[in-house]
């Protein structure tokens, strides 16, 4: 499941935290639903079962994923924390630049049409890839922004 970087860090208020904890969950639990999905339908589900609502699951995740980073760089959350820490802005910037390449590959996941010649296998392979990458992304995040609030609040280095 993918972890609030906001609950960990943020010495912000808890109403200005609540909608990153709630989409965190929201994604993972869509992610977590997708990955059963695709691992029946990759060891070879009859024709038309589940396939439906995979492709719709896909499709909604991505539109909640691509929302979800555009609400991070909106609401200026790395922002603050390179504000509060400025030697992590490097790193700051390797997130914010994931961002990018995270997009592209929930991009190239969702299949278009419903004749597309889907291989549910592989694209099961690729989904659990694809959800390692972004959880790991989101422990980098969650990592960093700890570590900055925590040192811009006195509590360690």
């Amino acid at each position: 499941m993918i972890r609030s970087h906001e609950e960990q860090a943020a010495p912000r208020a808890d109403s200005e935290r609540r909608p990153l904890r709630s989409q965190h969950a929201v994604l993972g639990a869509y992610a977590t639903r997708i990955d059963a999905l695709l691992g029946t339908l990759g060891k070879g589900t009859p024709a038309g079962e589940g396939e439906l609502e995979a492709r719709l699951l896909l499709d909604i995740f991505r539109r909640q994923l691509l929302e979800h980073f555009a609400f991070e760089e909106e609401n200026g959350v790395l922002e603050q924390a390179a504000a509060s820490a400025p030697r992590f802005a490097r790193r700051i910037d390797g997130l914010r630049s994931q961002h990018v390449e995270l997009r592209a590959r929930i991009e190239a996941l969702v299949p278009r049409r419903e004749n597309d010649g889907v291989g549910w296998a592989r694209l099961h392979e690729s989904f659990v890839a694809f959800r390692r990458t972004l959880l790991a992304h989101e422990q980098a995040e969650n990592d960093l922004l700890q570590r900055a609030y925590l040192e811009d609040l006195g509590g360690g280095g």
